[in-house]
Formats: structure tokens, C-alpha cells, sequence
């Protein structure tokens, strides 16, 4: 059977088990595989407080595909396109903190983002102010993400 398949019975019975009734699509794309779900009534039950259950979802996800095919299947578990709206308002953030770093010419640090959530600002970072930076620091729950100027 295809990854594509197993992807989508895995987390059809998973959610099931779980007691969701929701829509499933697997797409791959650049060597991931985005599992869009489509639930009407239990999207915020799937999509938790500061995305927590879709973070828990994706990661037992992974796992019992790990187990199932053997190998690391890279996946990221999205519930009513919540992933793109997550985005567009970290972009926000970034925009709002980079024009503050920069007018203010002082570091900013940013705590209580997820690595999903960090690796999207620090692209952006990198990607649209080529006079700042962006690096995290400290470790585990201590985490921070800061947007600083560089250092000539």
C-alpha cells in the first residue's frame, strides 16, 4: 500500500478510536505529507487550546507510522486549514516586532511559540528584513525567539 493510503486509514481509524468524524485528504508535497482534516462540529476539540491536540495528533500520528512502515514519514496534521490562518497572523507578529526592533533599534524576545511557530517567524525574518535577525534561546519551556538587528 502507498504512503498516501496508510496515512489516510491511519488517521481515519485514529480519529475514529478518538470518536471524530471528520474528512480526511493526504497530499505530498516537496517530501511531506499534509493530512487535511475537514471536521464541521469537533474542529476545536481537534485543534486544542494553542493548537496542543493537533501538536499531540501529529506527533502519535507520526509515531504509529513509524512503527507501521519502519521508516521517519515526515507529516503535518492541519484541522480546517487552521495551520494557514496560524501563519498569516505569526506573520503578523513578525511584522508588528520587526518594526518595533527597528524604529526602536533594541532587541525584542518573544516567549510561548512553538518550534512550528518559531521556525515560521525566523523564515520570514529572514526572508523580508535583511537588516534583522532572528535566533532563539534557552531551552525547553524557557524558550524564546529574538529578533535583533545584526551585528555589522
Amino acid at each position: 500500500m502507498e504512503h498516501t493510503e496508510v496515512i489516510t486509514q491511519l488517521t481515519k481509524d485514529l480519529l475514529t478510536q478518538l470518536g471524530f468524524e471528520a474528512a480526511i485528504e493526504v497530499k505530498l508535497e516537496g517530501g511531506m505529507y499534509y493530512i487535511h482534516i475537514k471536521a464541521d462540529e469537533d474542529a476545536p476539540l481537534l485543534i486544542g487550546k494553542h493548537s496542543h491536540m493537533l501538536a499531540s495528533l501529529q506527533r502519535v500520528v507520526s509515531a504509529m507510522l513509524f512503527q507501521k512502515i519502519g521508516e521517519k514519514v515526515d507529516v503535518l496534521l492541519d484541522v480546517n486549514d487552521y495551520r494557514e490562518a496560524q501563519k498569516e497572523r505569526l506573520i503578523g507578529i513578525a511584522n508588528n516586532v520587526a518594526q518595533r526592533v527597528l524604529e526602536e533599534n533594541k532587541d525584542a524576545r518573544l516567549a510561548s511559540f512553538s518550534a512550528y511557530e518559531r521556525r515560521i517567524i525566523h523564515e520570514h525574518i529572514a526572508e523580508n528584513y535583511q537588516s534583522l535577525e532572528s535566533y532563539s534561546e534557552g531551552e525547553g519551556l524557557e524558550r524564546n525567539l529574538v529578533i535583533a538587528q545584526k551585528k555589522s
